[in-house]
């Protein structure tokens, strides 16, 4: 099969759109004769109406003048399309992450975005969307994720979003989501929905090695008035049970020592399952009836809390009333600010936006 070098796409939207295709395409072979069939703008002034959507992509001629640097060009090649299609015709934008601004490249995709912005011209999904965002006021919410997402991409850390935010088109035209929801019939309504007044979860994975990179990065865009870490419960876990155990029962420092790096990283209850059946703790099992009711006392620790520690991935950003809203401590080291509570308290305060980095494996 020969492709033409230019090329459009006629959507049906209803049973009279799909009759008026189909005599389209029609027309169009009665007139080719041996020569590949073309539409004619007599053709599509006859049967383009309501009932079909007119969509130029990447391989339309407005759309290749964009991709010359020619917006001046395309505006006016643009012009034929809105007389004939109207209120129907769309702007197509793929982004396939291929370099300079051939089709499927970041730079064309986003020229087209802005041409279809300066003349009006609808998406249809991304109109929905918006009027969605718009009305629930989340529109700095959705920027200032976005910008934290060109920011990582920039340093060269691997960024994917993930869960239902992938299935916003305004996602994917911020290029914080790169699937295209209306390629895999993903629903915008399972991510946000004016019937849900809490703020909807844009889920963003990073590379786990560089993830405090990320956080110095949101920081130094945003200040640290409109930014701090997570703070999470931090609760009793074998090591620190038996330290603190060992030492409130009198047990020399260094003994105490000894035994909580002799466990690996469990949970407190299973402290004596442990000692009973890891090969590993044999020699500290012989001894095991020295330490009186340490064993028992460690486990009955078990998930109290001990303290509050840096959630693994999340960040908060808000707008400059962040501090008189939430008190802020630093995080153990004293590396970050660290807001004094955790996120289900964060949610319930109504704090202006909140991105969560999920840590990559």
């Amino acid at each position: 099969m020969v492709e033409p070098p230019l090329r459009i796409t006629l959507l049906a939207r209803n049973a009279a759109g799909w009759a008026r295709l189909c005599r389209l395409v029609s027309a169009a072979h009665a007139d080719a004769a041996e020569a590949p069939p073309v539409v004619s703008w007599e053709t599509l002034r006859r049967y383009a109406d309501e009932d079909l959507l007119v969509l130029l992509g990447p391989v339309s001629e407005p759309v290749r003048a964009l991709s010359a640097g020619r917006p001046d060009l395309a505006e006016r090649l643009i012009a034929p399309w809105r007389e004939v299609a109207g209120a129907n015709l769309r702007l197509e934008t793929v982004c396939w992450g291929v370099p300079g601004t051939g089709p499927g490249s970041l730079r064309l995709a986003a020229r087209t975005v802005g041409l279809a912005d300066q003349l009006g011209v609808r998406v249809e999904q991304l109109d929905y969307e918006l009027g969605v965002i718009g009305k629930l006021e989340y529109e700095a919410y959705f920027l200032a994720v976005a910008q934290v997402v060109a920011d990582v991409r920039a340093m060269g850390i691997r960024v994917a979003a993930r869960g239902s935010g992938a299935g916003s088109m305004v996602n994917h035209a911020l290029f914080v989501a790169t699937a295209n929801p209306l390629d895999h019939d993903l629903l915008f309504e399972r991510f946000l929905s004016e019937r849900r007044s809490s703020l909807p979860d844009i889920d963003v994975d990073v590379e786990s090695a560089r993830r405090l990179e990320v956080y110095d990065r949101i920081i130094e865009r945003f200040g640290t008035s409109r930014v701090a870490v997570t703070g999470m419960p931090e609760t009793y876990r074998a090591r620190h049970a038996l330290r603190d155990t060992g030492l409130a029962m009198g047990i020399a420092p260094q003994v105490v020592d000894r035994i909580a790096k002799s466990f690996p990283h469990i949970r407190a209850c299973d402290i004596r399952d442990a000692l009973a059946t890891l090969p590993e703790l044999k020699q500290l099992a012989a001894e095991a009836s020295s330490f009186g009711p340490l064993w028992e006392l460690a486990e009955g620790l078990d998930k109290l809390p001990r303290g509050i520690a840096m959630h693994p991935c999340g960040v908060i950003l808000s707008n400059a009333t962040l501090l008189d809203r939430l008190p802020v401590q630093p995080t153990p080291g004293g590396q970050y600010p660290m807001v004094q509570a955790d996120k289900e308290d964060v949610d319930s305060l109504g704090v202006d936006a909140v991105a969560v980095g999920s840590v990559s494996r």
